[in-house]
């Protein structure tokens, strides 16, 4: 299992044992836009069967909440847990502590400290619509679900815009390239009776060959530095296929105050590699979770 860390999400490919295409965007019109400032995405991969679970933190009116995920194919959606998550990030995520070792006395003259002095720094159900093919509509928690399939952006905008889904008006290059590739379309918004407190994390299973997360639907509406943390369970580590993947330098990070300025650490390392890089917190056998 390896959890990766993304600073500057705009798009990515992971590359593993068979993986998945997942991630999405929520759109909304320019006028009230939405902001999303984070995302947690677990894959779980056997073979070419893919279950992918999707927390979302999310700023933003209830009525403009829509989020529309590209699947290679058709999925099988559920609501998943915020306990996952929460139990991933406190057992992978990195700790940072300093273990002193004392040699010889000073008195004597001996030790680390001996011939000069030290200094120390602290650093910082299907039917056709016009052009649009309704593959199923089920309520999933707190959610109204669509799986659509679509021959061109315009018509499925369109669909999407006429059954209650607020849309950016420049959504529609970001979406030919999943429709050129067939991919199904998963649209969620509340359900009428629902609010933002009542968002949770959902989840889907569905056949796929490729790993892919299209982070160019997230970035529309993504605060500046926006953090992205995946999660594979796999038979191998998963690494950036597309992106590429960045070491911390270990010396920038705050090592007195528990390594609090480790975020900073990952953005900066990001930066240096011009946004487009993934970092690993952790690989290696999840038994003990």
């Amino acid at each position: 299992m390896s959890r990766a860390v993304l600073p500057l999400a705009l798009a990515a490919t992971l590359s593993a044992s068979p993986a998945a295409q997942a991630c999405g965007g929520f759109f909304c019109s320019q006028a009230q836009p939405v902001i999303q400032n984070s995302e947690r995405i677990v894959f779980s991969v056997d073979g070419d069967q893919i279950e992918t679970h999707v927390q979302i933190f999310y700023e933003g009116p209830s009525e403009q909440f829509s989020w529309i995920v590209p699947v290679p194919s058709e999925p099988d959606t559920f609501l998943s847990t915020d306990s996952l998550f929460d139990t991933l990030a406190f057992q992978t995520g990195p700790t940072f502590q300093i273990n002193r070792i004392d040699e010889g006395n000073c008195r004597d003259g001996g030790g680390i400290f001996r011939g000069g002095d030290a200094s120390l720094a602290a650093p910082e159900s299907a039917d056709t619509v016009g052009g649009v093919e309704v593959i199923s509509l089920k309520q999933v928690g707190p959610y109204d679900t669509a799986v659509l399939l679509a021959n061109n952006s315009g018509e499925l905008m369109s669909w999407l815009e006429e059954n209650g889904y607020d849309l950016a008006d420049d959504m529609e290059a970001l979406l030919d390239p999943y429709i050129s590739e067939n991919a199904h379309f998963l649209a969620l918004k509340l359900s009428k009776n629902k609010d933002t407190g009542d968002i949770a994390p959902i989840g889907f299973r569905y056949t796929a060959d490729k790993a892919q997360i299209p982070i160019q639907l997230t970035a529309v509406a993504a605060a500046p530095d926006m953090r992205l943390e995946t999660y594979v369970f796999a038979d191998h580590r998963a690494v950036p296929e597309s992106y590429l993947h960045v070491q911390i330098n270990e010396a920038a990070v705050n090592w007195w105050n528990g390594g609090q300025n480790y975020a900073n650490v990952i953005t900066k390392a990001a930066n240096e590699a011009g946004g487009h890089a993934f970092a690993t917190d952790f690989a290696g056998d999840p038994e003990f979770l």
